[in-house]
């Protein structure tokens, strides 16, 4: 009966072992996604920040979102620009924003943003999103801890962390 036993996980091991070695030859042929271009796609998401430019010198920015999940919660799924605002411990809106110094300050932030393409960030800690009068959005990047952010769907490297430390300075005492 052992011998039945034995002769039976042996068949199952070379099979198995056949399979493994078989998808190991077959899945790099057949990536599971698409390959990303990351030869700086970059004209992509200034052409956003001037279209937000032009929005907002002719005053059709309506409101601004904020969004916020503190750094310390932990997901065990990755945090994405819409699971951020689905899933933000904080969600402020500012009506007429070109009146009230924090969005003034945020825009002022915000138009200096500058970065190459990347691989997809971690989990996204802040999001800022403009909406015209209409209620469609304008513009909206979303950022972590890590100077990654996802801007007008693009992945970005920041080249530097001023919108972080704006962030956590001005608002981050208020969404704890």
């Amino acid at each position: 009966m052992q011998s039945i036993r034995r002769s039976i996980r042996t068949s199952h091991v070379r099979r198995l072992s056949f399979l493994v070695a078989a998808l190991g030859y077959i899945c790099p042929l057949y990536p599971q996604t698409a390959p990303r271009d990351n030869t700086a796609n970059v004209l992509d998401f200034r052409k956003a920040l001037s279209r937000l430019r032009e929005e907002w010198k002719q005053g059709n920015i309506e409101k601004v979102q904020i969004v916020h999940i503190a750094s310390d919660v932990r997901y065990p799924v990755r945090v994405t620009p819409e699971r951020l605002e689905d899933w933000c411990a904080f969600k402020l809106f500012v009506y007429e924003p070109k009146e009230h110094n924090v969005t003034r300050e945020l825009f002022a932030k915000v138009e200096n943003v500058s970065g190459k393409s990347s691989e997809e960030p971690q989990d996204m800690l802040w999001g800022f999103i403009f909406f015209d009068r209409k209620g469609n959005r304008v513009f909206s990047i979303y950022f972590n801890q890590f100077r990654e952010a996802t801007i007008e769907g693009e992945h970005v490297s920041l080249d530097s962390d001023e919108l972080l430390k704006w962030a956590v300075s001005t608002l981050g005492a208020v969404l704890r």
